[in-house]
């Protein structure tokens, strides 16, 4: 072997080294590991996207944005890691499922411009096709600095339509539920792929508007012949429906906008104070704009191709009329919690005022949210506070994975969304 060659494989063998972060263990959630980051979301270039769903080869891109409180930019990379149907880590080496490179060097990001809170804006531009994944399934975007410090993770899906669906809205057979719950069925056609073992080579999963912990995971149908997948088990995909999410437009501290009682300014922060909630639970439904739970980041104060940068981040103050404490502790919930119940968005009752009060940071944007308690399993209970109804809209989302016999990876076959109102 001459010299130039050696030296060739040498540099090949380190370059493969160097795009395998040493980042350890990895959960299979979505989490914010450093307190300097806000405002995480993916959008298609002008609406957020409550589910990151990638169709291999698409010609789309899909766009991931985050801020960091600081003012100035910092070397950030990002990487992905592939995850089984469960979301546990897979032991399949990335490089077997992606080309090139598994560590890019995020060079886009702009620092705010006249804002009262500083910050830098990193946005990446996601393209299936450019980033050459060739296996689908479950992935986690992890973003994290030259000293392998982990700054937040984000869960997308990558799929490949072979598999078709039929969805349908149908009735809850319990007639207690009636009225306060959505239920679906759906036909799953495996096309030419051969399902030998249903149990064991097929999963189907349903997910209630972006909250990926309010979710049903089926792995037997009803009725199985050939390629046809019948999930029709009487009431067995089926959620309680909620309400409308609470909504309030920030998107300018020059006015007040739908849900704004007024503005403030103290000591160089802004302060925006909403309208008091009520709960719902005992009252009439109501039909009413809201984005499923997610938030809409633009400013209306400035032009549109500034307002990622020259957006402001403000208080936003919350209260809930409440005649009396609950036994159960109440938070505000929905994207801008990162559909997870933290401290710092549980809400304090004041006796004088009979209302439960908190305020968290935001940055300018339409912003939806709810007010929920914890249920007996501790996730988010989004029915104590203001009940269901049938005809509530709402987003679901339609994974089919498949591994056949033998198989190494959980395909992603089939993702799809449906919604209650527009089916």
């Amino acid at each position: 072997m001459n010299n130039n060659l050696l030296t060739l494989c040498l540099s090949l063998l380190l370059t493969s080294i160097a795009a395998q972060p040493n980042l350890g263990s990895i959960s299979g959630v979505d989490s914010l590991y450093d307190p300097l980051v806000h405002s995480a979301h993916f959008n298609d270039g002008s609406n957020t996207v409550a589910l990151p769903l990638f169709i291999i080869d698409q010609k789309e891109r899909y766009f991931f944005e985050f801020d960091l409180l600081e003012g100035s930019p910092r070397r950030l990379y990002y990487t992905f890691r592939y995850y089984d149907r469960n979301w546990n880590e897979s032991p399949v080496d990335i490089l077997e499922i992606v080309d090139g490179l598994n560590e890019l060097e995020i060079n886009q990001f702009q620092t705010s411009f006249n804002t009262y809170t500083p910050y830098v804006h990193y946005n990446l531009s996601l393209l299936p096709r450019a980033l050459n994944f060739r296996q689908s399934g479950n992935y986690l975007l992890v973003v994290y600095d030259q000293e392998s410090n982990i700054y937040l993770t984000r869960k997308i899906y990558i799929t490949t339509p072979l598999f078709t669906s039929t969805i349908n809205f149908i009735q809850p057979t319990d007639p207690r539920k009636i009225s306060t719950h959505q239920s679906l069925s759906v036909v799953i056609n495996s096309a030419n792929y051969n399902v030998i073992d249903v149990k064991k080579e097929v999963q189907l999963e349903v997910i209630q508007n972006g909250n990926t912990e309010n979710r049903i995971i089926l792995n037997e149908p009803l009725f199985f012949s050939g390629n046809n997948l019948r999930f029709t088990k009487v009431d067995a995909i089926q959620f309680p429906a909620g309400k409308e999410f609470h909504s309030v437009d920030i998107r300018s501290i020059q006015r007040k906008g739908p849900g704004v009682r007024y503005w403030d300014e103290e000591k160089g922060e802004f302060h925006c104070y909403a309208y008091t909630d009520v709960m719902r639970r005992e009252k009439n439904y109501l039909l009413t704009f809201d984005y499923n739970g997610k938030i809409a980041y633009t400013s209306s104060d400035v032009p549109l191709e500034f307002a990622r940068t020259r957006s402001e981040y403000v208080y936003l103050h919350l209260s809930l009329a409440s005649p009396e404490k609950l036994d159960k502790d109440v938070y505000v919930f929905g994207q801008i919690s990162d559909w997870k119940i933290k401290d710092e968005f549980k809400m304090t009752y004041d006796p004088a005022t009979k209302m439960y009060k908190t305020k968290v940071y935001v940055k300018n944007a339409w912003v939806d949210y709810a007010y929920v308690t914890l249920d007996d399993h501790l996730k988010a209970d989004l029915s104590e506070i203001d009940g269901d109804w049938s005809d509530a809209e709402n987003d679901y989302f339609i994974l089919c994975y498949y591994r056949p016999f033998g198989g190494r990876f959980d395909n992603l076959m089939l993702g799809n969304k449906i919604n209650s109102n527009r089916n």
